[in-house]
């Protein structure tokens, strides 16, 4: 599970998860066999792809969030 702040674009983890299920093969091997995952670089692709979980994730939920401005009261 990652938490998602208001203050950052997107958990460093998070962005680090994202990027090593978009390996290859041999990528993987490599990533596995240093013992560590991928540095949390904000690529265009680890965007869309957060992006992508992000709206998929939101569109599980039954109802929406409607924000209405009414202005001021006299």
């Amino acid at each position: 599970m990652f938490v998602i702040e208001k203050d950052d674009l997107l958990p460093k983890p998070m962005l680090s998860f994202i990027r090593f299920l978009e390996l290859t093969e041999v990528e993987v091997a490599h990533t596995v066999e240093k013992g560590r995952l991928p540095k949390a670089n904000p690529a265009a692709t680890v965007l869309r792809s957060a992006l992508e979980v992000l709206q998929r994730r939101l569109a599980q939920y039954a109802t929406t969030v409607e924000v209405r401005i009414t202005g001021t009261q006299s």
